[in-house]
C-alpha cells in the first residue's frame, strides 16, 4: 500500500470515511503520523461553533423542543463537520458499547449530557468512563437505577453492568447480580429544569444557559447506601459504587471482551485470539487508558492486512455522514448559520429540515443515532445491507441535491466541479466522481459507465459552452449508480 492508501484506510476506521480534504491534509504527515494525529485529537482545535440550544429553539415562535431527536440532529451536524473525526467515530463506539435510548429517556437534555461524557472519555480511561456514564440521568432512567435503596436494590443495572459493560454472560452468578446492586442504591436524579415551574419554556432553556446550569443532574443520597462488605466473584470487600466499577473493569475477561469488541469495531470481526491477547494485555499495562490501545492496534500487521483493509461493510453512519463529509456537507451547513449565531439564535428551519433528512437516512439504514434499538446496541456488520438499506443509500444522491435558498446542499462540492468540468470529457467527470467519493472501479465497470455518459451526450455537452446543463446535474445520476455499488459499500 502507497501513502495514500493507508491514509485512507486511517481515515476509513479511525474517522467516519475517507475524502479528499482530509487525506490532503495528512498526506505530510505520512501514514505513522497521520494516525498520530487522528488519535491524539485534542491538539487539533474543536471548531465546531453549533450549541446544542440553537436546535432546541424555534425561529419562528417562543416554543422549544428538547426532544432526543433535535440532539441527535446536533450530533448529525457535528459528525459531518468535525475536525476531529476519531472523537465522534469513538463517542459512536462507546454509544453502542453503553446503549441508551431517547425513545425511553425522552428528556433531550438528559441524552445531551449521556452523548457528552462519552465524548469526553472517547479516548480516556475505560474506567473512569464507565462509572460517569454509569451516574449518567438518561442512564439512571435507562436502567431504572435511579429507583433503589438498600432494603430493595434495583437489580437492573448491576446486571447490565456486568453483563453489557463488562464481563459479558456467562461469567457471573445470580447471586454476584444480588450483591454488585447493593453497592448503587444512593442513586438519584433531579431536573433543575422543572424546578424553575411555570416559566415560559423559552425562559427556562435561556435562564439555565446563561448560568450555565444543567437541565438535568445526577443526585446522591447517602442515607440510602448499604455500607456492608460484598461478596463479588469470590472477593468479599466493603465495595461502593466506584470501587465496584473499577473492580469489573479491571477484570481480566472485561480486557479481553472490550479488545475484542472494539477490533471488530475498527478492523474486522472474529479477531484470532492473538490479537485479542496482545491488545488486552496493552489494555491492562495502560491501566485501561484507550488511547495507547489504539495506537498499539494500528501498528499491528493485521490492522494492515487482506483481512482488514477495504473489508468492512460500512455502517450507516460510515456510509451516510462519510458521504456528507465527501461532498463538504457540513461545510455548506455550517453556512446555512446565522452571522454571528449564539446560543440564543435558532438554527434557520430549512437547515433543520435538512439535517431531519440525515436522520431519516440514517433510520431508515438501521442506525439512529441516540436510539438504539435496546440495552445490547446495534449489530454490526452484515445486517447493515439488506434489501430495504440498500435501496435506502441509492437515496444518498438525491439527498446531496436537496436544495435550500442558499444552494443545494452538496453546493461547496458543486461550484468548483461546475468550472473545472468546463471543456473535460466523460472520462474525466467519472473519475472526479469517484475521486470524491474515494472509490477505485474495475476498469470494465468504469469503461461502461464512461461509454454510458458519452451515448447521453455529456462529452458534447461538457465541451459547448452554451450548454444549459451545469455538469453537476449530470453526475447526480452517476453518483447513484455508485453509491449503490458493492466497492462504495466496502471500506
Amino acid at each position: 500500500m502507497d501513502t495514500r492508501a493507508k491514509i485512507t484506510h486511517l481515515l476509513n476506521r479511525l474517522g467516519l470515511g475517507a475524502n479528499e480534504q482530509e487525506i490532503d491534509a495528512l498526506m505530510p504527515y505520512g501514514a505513522d503520523g497521520a494516525a498520530r494525529k487522528l488519535i491524539n485529537y485534542e491538539h487539533t482545535p474543536d471548531r465546531f461553533p453549533v450549541d446544542p440550544t440553537e436546535l432546541v429553539l424555534h425561529d419562528r415562535d417562543a416554543n422549544v423542543s428538547l426532544e432526543p431527536h433535535r440532539y441527535a440532529l446536533w450530533w448529525i451536524l457535528r459528525m459531518a463537520a468535525t475536525q476531529r473525526p476519531l472523537e465522534e467515530k469513538m463517542t459512536l463506539f462507546w454509544h453502542n458499547h453503553f446503549a441508551v435510548s431517547g425513545a425511553k429517556v425522552e428528556f433531550g437534555p438528559a441524552m445531551l449530557d449521556y452523548l457528552n461524557i462519552l465524548r469526553k472519555h472517547a479516548v480516556g480511561n475505560f474506567s473512569e468512563l464507565t462509572y460517569e456514564i454509569s451516574r449518567s440521568p438518561a442512564m439512571l432512567h435507562w436502567l431504572d437505577a435511579e429507583i433503589s435503596h438498600k432494603t430493595h436494590p434495583n437489580e437492573n443495572f448491576g446486571r447490565e453492568l456486568m453483563e453489557l459493560f463488562t464481563l459479558g454472560i456467562g461469567n457471573y452468578t445470580e447471586k454476584d447480580v444480588k450483591e454488585v446492586s447493593r453497592c448503587f442504591t444512593t442513586w438519584g436524579v433531579r431536573y433543575p429544569y422543572y424546578e424553575l415551574g411555570k416559566m415560559p419554556e423559552r425562559d427556562k432553556v435561556m435562564k439555565m444557559s446563561d448560568a450555565d446550569m444543567p437541565m438535568i443532574a445526577f443526585t446522591e443520597c447517602p442515607y440510602l447506601a448499604d455500607t456492608g462488605p460484598k461478596t463479588v466473584l469470590g472477593v468479599t470487600r466493603r465495595f461502593d459504587d466506584k470501587s465496584m466499577i473499577q473492580f469489573l473493569c479491571e477484570n481480566p475477561i472485561t480486557a479481553k471482551r472490550l479488545m475484542k469488541k472494539l477490533w471488530a469495531f475498527m478492523a474486522y470481526e472474529n479477531p484470532e485470539d492473538k490479537v485479542v491477547d496482545h491488545l488486552a494485555n496493552k489494555f491492562v499495562a495502560s491501566k485501561l487508558e484507550m488511547k495507547p490501545v489504539l495506537a498499539e492496534m494500528v501498528s499491528m500487521p493485521e490492522f494492515w492486512s487482506d483481512r482488514a483493509v477495504g473489508t468492512m461493510i460500512k455502517s450507516p453512519v460510515s456510509f451516510t455522514i462519510g458521504a456528507m463529509r465527501q461532498f463538504k456537507v457540513g461545510e455548506h451547513f455550517l453556512g446555512m448559520r446565522a452571522q454571528g449565531a449564539t446560543y440564543e439564535t435558532p438554527l434557520n428551519a430549512q437547515l433543520v429540515g435538512q439535517l431531519y433528512g440525515a436522520f431519516t437516512l440514517l433510520h431508515n439504514q438501521g442506525l439512529a443515532p441516540l436510539f438504539p434499538p435496546d440495552v445490547s446496541g446495534w449489530r454490526w456488520g452484515s445486517a447493515w445491507v439488506g434489501a430495504s438499506a440498500m435501496l435506502e443509500r441509492q437515496r444518498i444522491a438525491n439527498y446531496l441535491y436537496n436544495g435550500t435558498k442558499q444552494g443545494r446542499i452538496s453546493s461547496k462540492w458543486i461550484r468548483p466541479l461546475n468550472e473545472a468540468a468546463k471543456g473535460k470529457d466523460s472520462e474525466w467527470l467519472v473519475d472526479r466522481v469517484c475521486e470524491t467519493m474515494t472509490i477505485t472501479l474495475p476498469k470494465a465497470q468504469k469503461d461502461a459507465l464512461v461509454e454510458s455518459m458519452k451515448k447521453k451526450g455529456v462529452d458534447v455537452a461538457l465541451k459547448d459552452p452554451k450548454a444549459k446543463t451545469p455538469p453537476a446535474l449530470i453526475v447526480q445520476p452517476l453518483i447513484r449508480v455508485l453509491a449503490a455499488s458493492p466497492e462504495y459499500q466496502l471500506c
